[in-house]
């Protein structure tokens, strides 16, 4: 592509704080993630592309994921694995009751993504608590047929091991508790809200009613939930939605949308999820030379920014659900498209005309989900996002398990592309990715967030690809979220900006705003496979528990 911006740098600024630290403790930044002290641990890269690994945001959920590796899993079932314990040690997140997609890239075949998301009813009634028909039991048992080693009863067996035995509560679930408790019924979630307050960080928790339904799947497969009573026990807490959108439930197999980025190829999450986003704005990323903007200037806000607004604003009349409006993927992620939405950025003017929010979701701001990335020992990646919409979804409870409010995310505009209908699937913002070079895997990544999906990872991917930060500093690093005219800042990254900085953003028009939270900014989750340095390493996001794992074979 050719650059439409000149922009004037001061090209040695492209650390930003973490190379302050560095210089502190006498690391070089480019060594800092290979230098971890003599001893050897499970989070330190391996120097091998032989090995295997977990990255997701829970360690019981890696520890668990590991050790279905360990067995000979294949990446898919250790993703079942993982999914199954996320819905119990993070029972906010995803679960029973909600759905999402898995792209799956062989190490020696071509990338699938595996959808098994939320419809709407098919008799066309929506739910008045936008419930969408929950896919996620029905998604983890393909995944494990098509590509699984070992049996679904073991796959399961962790998740009903540790809602049995029970788990310390962390500050996430704490803080989700508490955060979500005026819209949640508390009088049926004991274990959840004893005396009814908030369970503390630190308290062990047990969930014997999910364990139940846990075991229920596990016995019974994905009939136990479609076509017997736990399915049953679904429709009797929500409308619209009758037995036949529950035996008619069919998971879909897609290819990717497909783009590049830094010289590698990138596959993500197909429409109607946030991949062909993504892709648009990685294009625009390197279209306006966004690298050539020192980190944490405001030209690299705003120009991030200015990108933003513009992919945003065009998912609105063009992503949808594709059995429903036909998408060319191949136009909307080309570079001469991106070209064309960059073409009037301008490096001092202020974008006002692009509207980004068109959905209930998008108002209430749904900063949802949960993403893990699998790697097994042939080499096979796993990129996974699953949600239940906002945090607890509706906040309703069956059988343990909250049920989604996808529906939300439908589009309220007359005429739009979005608009609910009979077995739609809404739009959503996930969009998990695995970048390839040579037809071979080279990194999955992904985050929660809502709306900020695209931007967060477009802001990794550039820091470490373009500008060579490492992985896990700039995971770690301070995040911002540009929003029409606001700049809204972790206090870390408001810090770091000099006063110059802010009154020039000012001068442009932004409002500058700081917000810390430990969900909000997303939750990076990551795994890499080097090939040219032989070398395996990840990145987990202290925001929400994160944890990596990689080990040789």
């Amino acid at each position: 592509m050719q650059n439409k911006i000149i922009i004037t740098v001061l090209s040695a600024i492209v650390i930003g704080g973490m190379w302050f630290y560095y210089q502190v403790e006498g690391v070089s930044p480019e060594l800092a993630i290979f230098n971890q002290g003599d001893k050897q641990t499970d989070r330190d890269p391996v120097e091998t592309v032989d090995g295997y690994g977990v990255s997701a945001s829970n360690p019981l959920a890696v520890e668990a994921g590991m050790e279905i590796l360990e067995k000979g899993g294949s990446a898919a079932d250790a993703a079942v694995t993982v999914s199954y314990v996320l819905s119990v040690v993070e029972p906010y997140g995803s679960g029973i009751g909600g759905g999402g997609e898995t792209l799956y890239y062989p190490a020696d075949g071509e990338p699938t993504t595996y959808v098994y998301n939320e419809n709407a009813p098919l008799n066309g009634q929506m739910p008045d608590d936008n419930v969408g028909l929950p896919g996620f039991v029905k998604g983890m048992e393909r995944l494990n047929k098509d590509l699984g080693n070992l049996k679904m009863s073991e796959l399961i067996q962790p998740a009903i091991d540790i809602a049995e035995e029970g788990f310390k509560v962390d500050n996430s679930l704490h803080g989700r508790l508490e955060a979500a408790q005026y819209r949640m019924p508390i009088s049926e979630l004991p274990h959840l809200y004893p005396g009814g307050t908030p369970v503390n960080p630190g308290v062990e928790i047990k969930q014997e009613q999910l364990a139940g339904t846990l075991k229920a799947i596990r016995d019974g497969g994905a009939d136990s939930f479609y076509n017997d009573q736990l399915g049953q026990n679904f429709l009797a807490q929500t409308s619209g939605h009758t037995e036949q959108d529950l035996t008619q439930y069919e998971v879909k197999t897609a290819a990717p949308a497909k783009g590049s980025f830094a010289g590698y190829d990138v596959l993500t999450a197909p429409p109607p999820f946030g991949g062909t986003t993504l892709i648009q704005t990685l294009n625009m990323v390197e279209d306006i030379g966004l690298e050539k903007a020192a980190a944490n200037d405001e030209q690299y806000i705003h120009l991030l920014g200015e990108v933003i607004k513009r992919s945003y604003s065009d998912r609105l009349g063009t992503i949808s659900d594709p059995e429903f409006n036909p998408i060319n993927v191949d136009e909307l992620t080309s570079d001469a498209y991106a070209e064309k939405l960059a073409s009037d950025i301008s490096m001092e003017n202020l974008s006002e005309e692009y509207e980004i929010n068109d959905s209930p979701a998008d108002e209430a701001d749904h900063n949802n989900t949960t993403h893990f990335v699998i790697v097994d020992k042939e080499g096979n990646m796993a990129s996974t996002t699953n949600t239940l919409s906002n945090f607890f979804g509706s906040g309703k409870f069956v059988d343990g398990y909250f049920l989604n409010n996808q529906l939300s995310n439908f589009s309220e505009t007359p005429g739009s592309v979005n608009a609910p209908e009979p077995g739609k699937s809404p739009r959503s913002y996930t969009a998990p990715t695995i970048l390839a070079k040579d037809g071979q895997p080279f990194m999955g990544i992904g985050t929660p967030g809502g709306k900020r999906i695209p931007m967060m990872i477009a802001d990794v991917l550039t820091r470490h690809l373009l500008l060579d930060q490492p992985l896990e500093d700039v995971v770690e690093a301070p995040r911002f979220y540009v929003e029409e005219e606001e700049v809204i800042m972790e206090e870390a990254f408001a810090d770091n900006l000099d006063e110059d900085t802010k009154a020039k953003l000012q001068v442009q028009g932004y409002r500058l705003d700081t917000y810390n939270s430990d969900q909000f900014y997303g939750a990076i989750h990551s795994l890499v496979i080097n090939r040219d340095k032989e070398m395996m390493y990840g990145a987990s996001d202290s925001r929400r528990a994160g944890d990596w794992q990689i080990k040789e074979n």
